[in-house]
């Protein structure tokens, strides 16, 4: 425990966001996630299922590229984040692309699968339902999932407070936009154990700006990550912490 409680809802007043916290979470990001991604997937696309081209939109730094390139040939992730993509895992199967968030610039019938991993809230709309469809290939795989880890006893433990009201939907799918070519086929949400390390739950946690900030204002910024791992051993008496996290998946073939 702090030895001093500090409430983030006086801390967003005081102390502002910058894009230095895009780079460095970004950093955090890439150096661990947990492989969830790999976890859906395996639920989603029969092993025997293997495809040319896949597209995986809002792909972060990588993870989910390189999860979906088990299944393709080539994969293409793309991103509006600068920040996300200067940190991406190398992979000779991917090619990484900024994406201004509007335009999907691909040939019709391009692709033969695109994910969504965790990015479909933010983008959701008829013009991108459009897009997707206008460059998937006839019977073509949408995969749309995301996971949700549990981490509020944590940062209850780590004294840590927001005032923002979390509207965020792990479950956004396609649904309410008109979307007649395409044909629902599998839908799923389960709660799975993940056993992370101090120090892989350390980068999990200051991947997020809000709790990076927080944690730099307790701390100070000089050795953050060590000073995160040290105060979450001192409030665990095992080398292994007891994480959940919800998955949530939704799969839909093209029939245009």
């Amino acid at each position: 425990m702090f030895a001093t409680k500090i409430l983030w809802i006086f801390y967003q007043k005081s102390y502002p966001m910058s894009d230095e916290y895009d780079q460095i979470t970004a950093e955090h990001y890439r150096s661990f996630r947990p492989p969830l991604h790999e976890l859906i997937l395996k639920k989603c696309i029969s092993e025997k299922e293997n495809y040319a081209l896949g597209l995986d939109i809002g792909c972060g730094t990588g993870q989910s590229s390189v999860a979906l390139s088990k299944y393709c040939k080539k994969v293409i992730g793309i991103d509006p984040s600068n920040d996300m993509l200067s940190k991406t895992l190398p992979n000779s199967k991917i090619e990484y692309q900024n994406y201004d968030g509007q335009h999907l610039k691909f040939e019709k019938n391009s692709f033969d699968i695109i994910t969504f991993a965790g990015s479909l809230y933010y983008a959701k709309s008829q013009k991108l339902l459009d897009e997707v469809v206008r460059i998937l290939r006839v019977s073509g795989l949408i995969v749309v999932y995301d996971f949700e880890i549990l981490l509020d006893d944590i940062l209850q433990q780590l004294q840590f407070e927001s005032s923002e009201k979390n509207t965020y939907d792990h479950e956004t799918d396609f649904s309410g936009l008109k979307g007649g070519s395409i044909t629902p086929i599998k839908k799923g949400k389960e709660k799975v154990h993940i056993g992370m390390t101090a120090e892989e739950l350390a980068h999990l946690l200051l991947s997020v700006k809000a709790q990076y900030a927080f944690f730099e204002k307790c701390f100070g910024k000089e050795d953050l990550h060590q000073k995160t791992i040290d105060q979450l051993n001192k409030s665990s008496n095992s080398k292994e912490h007891e994480i959940y996290a919800n998955l949530y998946y939704k799969t839909c073939r093209v029939s245009k």
